[in-house]
């Protein structure tokens, strides 16, 4: 990541309803990321954006499903506001993973400032892996159970939020985000 990306997408959100806000959350995730080298981490790191855009008082939905990218198709999840993904870990592939280009804001590639060239929301002939089906057949109690102690959404998330001026505590976030489940995207005719 370059300093280019929080440029692009700053200028990205100057038209966006409360744009700065969307930014603010935005650029603390990416922040985060970079510094910590979390990576791999599209589960997590959607979820902890969806719940600091929520307490900001946007109305995120978090979606899982499969993406196409040049390199192939793979399982990743995303956040939407007003139907334009924000994906920061999609530019942060893990060990196994490819990478795929930059992160995502506003359905812009943050490296061209034009529309993402990634397809979310596809479906590929196997569908979701197992990992892939567990994340979107748990809610986000469920799925923090399987994280490591000390580092699961409910630890995490307070820590990024701090850093946009959301105040968030883990017991507040388990409860009023623990039951929530993830949109399913393209995945409609899986058995």
């Amino acid at each position: 990541m370059n300093q280019s990306w929080l440029q692009r997408a700053e200028i990205a959100s100057a038209p966006l309803p409360n744009g700065k806000r969307l930014f603010q959350a935005y650029a603390a995730l990416l922040n985060f990321v970079r510094q910590n080298d979390w990576t791999g981490a599209c589960h997590d790191s959607s979820a902890s954006l969806y719940m600091i855009l929520s307490e900001m008082g946007f109305a995120p939905k978090l979606v899982t499903g499969e993406v196409k990218a040049e390199a192939g198709i793979f399982d990743h999840s995303w956040v939407e506001v007003d139907g334009k993904v924000f994906d920061v870990a999609v530019g942060f592939p893990g060990e196994d993973g490819h990478h795929v280009g930059p992160s995502v804001f506003a359905s812009l590639n943050l490296d061209t400032g034009e529309p993402t060239e990634l397809k979310f929301g596809v479906r590929s002939p196997n569908g979701l892996d197992p990992i892939g089906q567990f994340v979107a057949s748990s809610n986000l109690e469920q799925y923090s159970a399987a994280q490591p102690e000390g580092m699961t959404i409910w630890d995490l998330t307070p820590h990024i939020g701090a850093e946009c001026g959301v105040k968030m505590r883990k017991a507040d976030l388990r409860r009023k985000y623990g039951k929530l489940t993830r949109v399913l995207r393209g995945q409609a005719d899986a058995n």
